[in-house]
């Protein structure tokens, strides 16, 4: 029997040899923000954003860019790497979750993966970093069995956007 520490020896060492596969979930339509994964930040799209992170991560990922919407899949042409999922139409709907999409995805490729990760694009400050932080934690904690990452904010959230006129 293996301690934890031995474990987390050798999960670290044979990091660089799993495969991850990195899901971008990101619908067309929006009840809230109209086309709001296509808005852009400093010059990119949510979308283009959340594929950047991944593609400039240190790990062996698999990136899939899922969506009901050619536009949003064009974003994705500049990356070679990406894969791009059509997703079903009753996937696209108000009432489709994330995991919906997630489980027809992995049905569709067929591949064993070492970890899934979700990445939203309307979290468009995560990094390359952050990514690979949290796959390290993971690695680094033989009995964690996901997580998710959150961030504090400091202002009342209803306050914290505003439109420029």
């Amino acid at each position: 029997m293996t301690s934890n520490g031995q474990r987390r020896a050798i999960r670290q060492a044979f990091k660089i040899l799993k495969k991850y596969l990195a899901i971008i979930p990101a619908r067309f339509c929006s009840k809230g923000i109209p086309f709001k994964n296509l808005l852009k930040i400093e010059g990119l799209s949510l979308v283009e954003r959340a594929i950047k992170s991944a593609v400039n991560s240190k790990n062996n990922l698999d990136i899939v860019l899922s969506s009901d919407s050619e536009e949003i899949l064009r974003e994705a042409n500049k990356y070679n790497d990406v894969i791009k999922h059509i997703r079903k139409p009753e996937h696209a709907s108000d009432s489709a979750t994330t995991a919906i999409v997630v489980k027809d995805i992995i049905h569709e490729i067929n591949k064993d993966y070492h970890e899934i990760i979700v990445l939203q694009p309307t979290s468009p400050f995560r990094t390359a970093d952050h990514i690979d932080h949290a796959i390290n934690s993971l690695v680094m904690n033989p009995d964690c069995d996901g997580l998710v990452s959150v961030s504090k904010e400091e202002k009342d959230i209803l306050k914290s956007f505003y439109i420029l006129q």
